[in-house]
């Protein structure tokens, strides 16, 4: 233990964590996964206390690269990380998001383009009936629909 607040197992090198090792922290978070000149860096597991887990790539302590996140609720988020953030799409099937936190329960999935974390521009909402609904997006916030459904804002 390096710190009195946080349970550490694994290799050391130069008197900072290096290879496979795990860290629990006081609230109850859990990493689990590579470490490189101290930080959380490679192939790793982040089990947090809200009950989401990101299974991905790490680098200096950051889920960056390719990873899964997934909430408790059923929601996932697959695709490309940075410095802890969703990251833009250039193919709509690549990020897939089930938005029960954001549509209040209504919404299963989305499948579309996201800037700064937040869904943005074109994307395709699947409710629990499993009807698809494309539209535009601006920053995590629907802007209009595209098909001719009958929605409400």
């Amino acid at each position: 233990m390096r710190h009195v607040d946080i349970v550490e197992n694994g290799h050391y090198v130069a008197g900072m964590r290096h290879g496979y090792g795990v860290m629990k922290w006081p609230e109850g978070s859990k990493y689990s996964g590579m470490f490189e000149r101290g930080r959380a860096n490679g192939q790793g597991e982040l089990l947090r206390t809200d009950g989401s887990v990101y299974r991905g790539q790490f680098c200096e302590d950051c889920m960056s690269g390719e990873g899964r996140m997934q909430w408790r609720d059923g929601v996932e988020y697959v695709g490309q990380f940075v410095a802890n953030k969703f990251v833009e799409y250039l193919f709509v099937s690549e990020a897939v998001l089930a938005l029960a936190q954001a549509g209040v329960g209504r919404w299963k999935k989305y499948e579309g383009h996201w800037k700064d974390g937040m869904q943005h521009e074109v994307g395709t909402l699947l409710d629990h009936q499993d009807q698809e609904f494309r539209g535009c997006f601006k920053f995590g916030k629907l802007d209009y629909w595209i098909d001719d459904h009958d929605h409400k804002k």
